[in-house]
């Protein structure tokens, strides 16, 4: 996989490969025969440096011979992980120390039978005179991630120092390391907590910038100065359920002995890995997506022939010229084709939809990128973006009207302006959440600006761009009918209009259908194909960066 060799190895498997190892504690109460069993879950979070070892012995299957089936979970919440240990939905589980520190304590029946990332964290700073905890006294220190693993070494150091926090130091807390970064490098944060390789991107952006940064205080080495210890700090790690351990001890051997295998594997071979970690979460995204389509299909079809017979009721108790069947409306249909009474119209709308649609897309885009790129001008858009959104489309008609008169621009007007703030927030937000590590590590590896762009950033917007176009299509037929109805002579919107006048009951539902039937296959046939593209470019961008 070509993303892993030009981008650095150290983006994947960053926590395993500062190791250079696994730190591998011996399994207790192993007994020499274990029986066989049907099913084994495992879970992991979906991070990859502590996943892709446990994704390569499901690869290899040395399992296979004691057990029948291995199902693998990713949790993403402590609350999800917690709630399959203890019910013993999982019976293996990957997940930072200190969380099976906390459910041991409360009484769940687990082991740690090893210890597969140690944390390398670090205080970054550009004050040189920073040389120890004590240095810190008065000052402030910013710390990613409340309650978690930075957070808790750090104040255990600080406890072991005698240093009270909100005394003799202070801590705020920041959400993500790279947002602790940007802080930092802003001037706003002076000293910082952060895991590698955020850290040594900090320096060398602050360089860069002119700020000299550096990595002052190694947290690792006072945890290893405080506790007597090796300076390594025990970051994640396997828990295994003990009733697992004692009636199955060989299935603990085994997933330790490969787990140190597989560590080796990927530090040797660290493209071939990868190859293994896409597969694996490709295949865990694909289950998710299979299980929709193999049941959405039906469900769609149901509600269609539910709303058919509902209205097929209501015609047979109500007159014509009230609710015509669906039958006379397909009839209706059918007579508007030959006399040529539907092409005209159509095409005509046709024409001004897409002249409001990309008219307003093309400007919502550009606003969209600037303001992702610029922060206050993010801020600036948003009460125009209210704005629009808090206005009701008849009072745009009505103001087109007056500017326009009853014409063709009323109808684009009002459809430039009111598919705007869908492309403009989908756009700005899709810029803001382009991974800043993946541009990092782009800058480290000095990539072109160019294939910055055709590798990231363009196939980061895709998708949020293409969901705009999925909200939007519907929304532009909508609001483009019903501009024509109101403020023009001419398209759909206008026959329409003279249909219902004239207590043509059956038109004014064809017309209806016709709208419906539009909006159904511009989803099917152009928004559903351009999704799919759009993945498959992003797909194929990340693994050829």
């Amino acid at each position: 996989m070509e993303f892993i060799r030009k981008m650095g190895t150290g983006l994947i498997l960053v926590a395993v490969l500062i190791t250079s190892g696994c730190g591998m504690s011996k399994t207790t109460d192993l007994k020499k025969k274990s029986n066989s069993i049907s099913k084994l879950t495992i879970q992991a979070p979906s991070g990859l440096s502590i996943s892709s070892p446990i994704y390569q012995v499901i690869e290899d299957n040395h399992l296979g011979e004691t057990v029948e089936e291995i199902a693998f979970l990713t949790w993403d919440s402590p609350d999800e992980l917690r709630a399959r240990i203890t019910s013993n939905q999982a019976q293996i589980s990957a997940l930072p120390t200190y969380v099976g520190a906390n459910l041991y304590n409360k009484g769940a029946d687990i082991q740690l039978i090893n210890t597969l990332v140690w944390g390398v964290l670090y205080i970054v700073g550009a004050d040189k005179s920073v040389q120890s905890l004590e240095d810190l006294k008065g000052k402030t220190v910013h710390v990613p991630f409340k309650g978690d693993m930075p957070d808790l070494v750090f104040r255990y150091l600080l406890d072991q120092k005698g240093m009270e926090i909100g005394q003799d130091i202070f801590i705020e807390y920041v959400s993500t390391p790279q947002e602790t970064v940007q802080l930092v490098l802003a001037k706003k944060a002076e000293y910082a907590v952060l895991p590698e390789h955020t850290a040594s991107m900090a320096v060398r952006r602050g360089n860069q910038e002119g700020l000299q940064l550096q990595k002052i205080i190694s947290l690792q080495e006072e945890w290893g100065k405080i506790t007597g210890k090796e300076a390594r700090i025990p970051q994640a790690g396997i828990v295994v359920n003990r009733s697992l351990i004692q009636s199955n001890p060989e299935i603990v051997k085994i997933l330790q002995e490969q787990l140190k295998d597989n560590i080796q594997k990927i530090n040797d071979n660290p493209e071939k890995a990868a190859q293994t970690i896409v597969k694996y979460q490709e295949s865990f995204q694909m289950k998710a997506s299979t299980i929709t389509n193999k049941s959405g299909w039906r469900i769609q079809i149901g509600t269609v022939l539910l709303l058919l017979l509902i209205w097929q009721g209501l015609s047979m108790y109500f007159s014509a010229l009230l609710i015509p069947s669906p039958v006379e409306t397909l009839f209706a249909v059918f007579h508007m084709i030959k006399s040529g009474e539907l092409l005209g119209p159509l095409l005509l709308s046709g024409g001004r939809m897409l002249i409001g649609f990309f008219t307003g897309m093309g400007i919502a885009i550009t606003c969209g990128v600037l303001a992702g790129y610029f922060s206050w001008l993010y801020e600036a858009f948003r009460p125009v973006v209210s704005l629009i959104l808090g206005i009701p489309p008849i009072i745009l008609v009505v103001l087109a009207m007056v500017w326009f008169g009853t014409g063709g621009m009323t109808p684009i007007l009002v459809i430039a302006v009111l598919v705007f703030p869908t492309f403009f927030l989908n756009t700005a937000n899709g810029w803001r959440a382009i991974d800043r590590q993946l541009l990092e590590m782009a800058a480290v590896y000095r990539c072109s600006k160019f294939t910055v762009l055709r590798q990231i950033i363009l196939p980061s917007l895709a998708v949020p761009v293409i969901t705009a176009i999925s909200l939007a299509a519907g929304s532009t037929i909508r609001i483009g009918v019903m501009a024509e109805l109101l403020g023009s002579d001419s398209g759909i919107g206008a026959s329409l209009a003279l249909a219902r006048i004239n207590i043509n009951t059956d038109k004014v539902f064809a017309w209806t259908l016709v709208s419906i039937v539009l909006i159904f296959l511009i989803e099917r046939f152009v928004i559903e194909p351009m999704k799919k593209s759009a993945f498959k470019w992003q797909k194929k961008a990340m693994e050829n960066i």
